[in-house]
């Protein structure tokens, strides 16, 4: 890739960005297209000065995997006890659990 590739207006928002690195400037021109570019300019700037690790995270891709439990978390405002309760899924719905905190009421009922 070449910066001679880089469009003249995002070029010129690099200069008034004060990004003159050659490896930032090259993350910048993988963005592909003009908005891309621009938007990335406008992530790295809104934080501060530009750096490479800032286009970096700002660029990376969500990683594939299995997605993370879900846990409900309540603390009552009394601080006298509190709870969590773990889901196997990552997203649950609000009547799931008041389901489930019902079934977990009856089965202490019936243990008594």
């Amino acid at each position: 890739m070449s910066l001679n590739q880089m469009p003249d207006d995002v070029r010129n928002l690099c200069r008034l960005a004060d990004i003159s690195s050659k490896s930032l400037l090259l993350q910048i021109l993988r963005q592909g297209d003009r908005e891309k570019m621009i938007a990335l300019i406008e992530r790295l700037t809104r934080d501060g000065k530009p750096t490479r690790q800032g286009a970096r995270n700002a660029t990376r891709k969500a990683k594939p995997g299995r997605p993370h439990a879900y846990t409900f978390k309540y603390r009552p405002p009394t601080k006298a006890f509190s709870l969590q309760l773990r889901f196997r899924k990552a997203d649950v719905e609000r009547d799931e659990l008041i389901s489930a905190l019902e079934s977990i009421i009856a089965d202490l009922r019936q243990a008594s």
